[in-house]
C-alpha cells in the first residue's frame, strides 16, 4: 500500500522525524492486514527468487517489489533471473506496471500451462 504525504513530519528542529515515520509505516501495516502467503508453486518458487535478490525473505504475495527495497536495477537482475528460470516472456513493462509477487505470477500463469520451466531455481 502507497500513501503519498502532503510532506515529511518534521521535528522542531526542522529534521525529518523518523519516530512518526516509523509510526506512520506501523499504521499501514496494520490498515493492510495480516501478509498472504503465495498460494501455490509458481508463487513460492518466485518468492524464493524476490528473496534471492532482494537478500531478505518475502512472504507476502501482495508485497511490492520497490517496497521491499527493490531497485530497478535489482528489478532488471529478478526479471532476468525468473526469465531464465521459469519462463522466458516474461514482460518487464508489465512487471514495472504491477510489482507485486501476486501479478507476476499471474502474468506467467497466463503465458500457457507449459510456460512454467520445471525444475530448481
Amino acid at each position: 500500500m502507497l500513501r503519498v504525504l502532503p510532506s515529511l513530519p518534521l521535528t522542531p528542529n526542522g529534521k525529518v522525524d523518523r519516530p512518526a515515520l516509523e509510526a506512520l509505516a506501523a499504521d499501514l501495516l496494520a490498515e493492510r492486514g495480516a501478509p498472504e502467503e503465495p498460494a501455490d508453486d509458481v508463487e513460492r518458487r518466485l518468492a524464493d527468487l524476490w528473496s534471492r535478490v532482494l537478500g531478505a525473505p518475502v512472504e507476502d504475495r501482495a508485497a511490492n517489489f520497490f517496497a521491499l527495497g527493490g531497485t530497478s536495477l535489482l528489478a532488471l537482475r529478478m526479471i532476468t533471473e525468473v526469465r531464465g528460470a521459469l519462463h522466458p516472456g516474461v514482460s518487464t513493462r508489465a512487471f514495472l506496471a504491477d510489482p507485486t509477487l501476486r501479478a507476476l505470477a499471474d502474468q506467467l500463469r497466463g503465458a500457457g500451462d507449459d510456460a512454467v520451466v520445471v525444475g530448481t531455481i
